[in-house]
């Protein structure tokens, strides 16, 4: 499989419409073409048979950051940035 990250072109048109003759394209070219390396490598390989027997690891939530989650889940359902500003007051008194 080859994986082609990004591809440019720019192109130039020019068209002219008239009324005895309709629309009549005058210039139709590519001026200018970009395209990154290709990935020719598997991106599906995995590098060991060996299964991934660690735990996962999750990082627990701070206080902070729920306050603020429930501040932006009252402004989202209720409404109002004055909801929002009470709330974002009352969760720095808090910390």
């Amino acid at each position: 499989m080859k994986l082609i990250p990004i591809e440019l072109f720019l192109y130039a048109k020019l068209t002219v419409d008239t009324f005895l003759f309709g629309k009549k394209t005058l210039l139709d070219i590519q001026l200018w073409h970009y395209s990154a390396p290709a990935e020719e490598s598997n991106v599906f390989d995995i590098h060991t048979k060996d299964p991934d027997k660690s735990p996962p690891q999750f990082v627990e939530p701070t206080t902070s950051q729920v306050c603020l989650f429930v501040c932006l889940f009252v402004v989202f359902f209720w409404g109002g940035w004055v909801f929002f500003f009470v709330c974002v007051v009352a969760c720095l008194e808090r910390i």
